[in-house]
């Protein structure tokens, strides 16, 4: 822990910085507060960083916590078997509100709470300044963390779905006082999701901010050293396009970028991060796909970025993917769909092209397009858009006037 002169004291809360987008970017934020002097502790129920000044809950909490989780996971599947998206329903949690209001910070931050960290009625005791970042969608559903997909109620007898019905109801009420609260400050990732929040709860609009993710910009930057860059294009001298959502998520588009594949004419390689066999798809013979399993060395993924002539973000629905932040970071445009953050961060021809939802041809000629353009054109203008929107400069600036208001109420 590191003590500032000026800013509050915070208590960052999330379950995990274990896997997953939320848990990487609450513990950069984490970093983030660090750098500007920042009095700031970080706890969780799951932990698998190295950093000493994550503190992971005592055994019992997280023992309890995982049994939790497990419970939780079974009532959700029960209310929406047919529900393919991620749910927590926030029923149990091994977390009490005392234990948060008798800490030493001014403020707490809320980061990802599903899976038996906190019950939502915990949450409503809380009486310090919470200011909750929302890295999807969960507070505005019921269980749901992203907008309900492949849900069939019909399969359901009417006892069980009524049962259901009612037990979500009950969430959404339960969030809404939660929401509604005088003390509770709303931190979005993109307009997008801030203008969903600001029509459910127009009395909020005054507590709801927009601050992306932060990168740390001393790791991702489009300098690449002399015989430091991926070598896959030499003999080809083909372009290398990047997409780093898998292929088993249906949100992140693989499907998708499969079918703009038809309408792209010039030749690339695509790199696909994912288990993927290498192979021809598409009308186009010259496209080669590889796929690399797994990159975890922050060197190497960076070196892959500056490397790539652009990177693909097909989703279906995002908030602000890290993916694209990390690319900008690296001067490297994105092409992607008009959705979530890609709104905020994707300026046609400054930092890369958007397609309309979910058009596969505008999205392959799209595709098309930036890979014939020179690289060079866009590098300044995405390192600039990072520079005022990503560094920790900048989210550590936007978070200490959001935790002066918050505990000037």
């Amino acid at each position: 822990m590191r003590k500032m002169n000026i800013s509050k004291s915070v208590l960052m809360i999330s379950h995990s910085t274990k896997s997953g987008g939320a848990a990487r970017a609450s513990e950069r934020l984490y970093s983030c507060l660090l750098s500007s002097n920042q009095e700031v502790e970080f706890v969780v129920a799951s932990k698998s960083s190295a950093n000493l000044g994550v503190k992971k809950l005592n055994l019992y909490r997280s023992l309890l916590c995982s049994i939790y989780s497990r419970v939780d996971f079974k009532i959700c599947k029960f209310l929406d078997p047919y529900n393919s998206e991620w749910q927590s329903g926030a029923f149990i949690g091994s977390l009490s509100a005392r234990f948060i209001n008798k800490s030493k910070f001014d403020v707490v931050n809320l980061h990802w709470l599903g899976h038996g960290l906190i019950s939502l009625r915990q949450m409503r005791k809380i009486t310090k300044p919470i200011v909750w970042t929302l890295h999807d969608e969960w507070s505005i559903h019921a269980i749901s963390h992203y907008p309900e997909t492949n849900f069939n109620k019909s399969n359901r007898n009417p006892l069980s779905r009524k049962f259901s019905e009612v037990v979500k109801q009950n969430r959404i009420k339960q969030k809404k006082l939660f929401l509604s609260q005088n003390n509770v400050f709303l931190v979005s990732l993109s307009s997008e999701m801030a203008a969903k929040l600001v029509a459910k709860f127009p009395e909020k609009r005054d507590k709801i901010f927009i601050i992306a993710n932060p990168v740390d910009l001393a790791k991702f930057h489009p300098a690449i050293e002399k015989n430091n860059e991926y070598k896959l294009n030499l003999i080809s001298k083909k372009p290398l396009v990047l997409f780093l959502g898998g292929t088993q998520d249906k949100r992140k588009g693989w499907d998708l970028l499969e079918k703009a594949l038809d309408y792209t004419k010039s030749p690339f390689i695509l790199i696909v991060i994912g288990e993927l066999s290498r192979k021809q798809l598409g009308k186009n013979n010259d496209i080669d796909i590889i796929a690399i399993e797994k990159i975890s060395d922050i060197n190497s993924l960076r070196r892959l970025y500056v490397s790539s002539h652009v990177v693909i973000v097909p989703s279906r629905i995002e908030g602000l993917p890290q993916t694209a932040t990390e690319a900008l970071s690296c001067g490297t445009p994105v092409v992607g769909f008009e959705i979530g953050g890609l709104l905020d961060i994707v300026i046609n021809n400054q930092t890369g092209f958007l397609a309309k939802p979910f058009d596969t041809k505008e999205l392959g000629l799209a595709i098309d397009k930036i890979v014939n353009l020179e690289k060079s054109n866009f590098i300044s203008y995405c390192r600039t858009l990072a520079d005022d929107n990503f560094s920790f400069k900048a989210v550590s600036s936007k978070y200490n006037r959001v935790f002066s208001q918050a505990t000037n109420i």
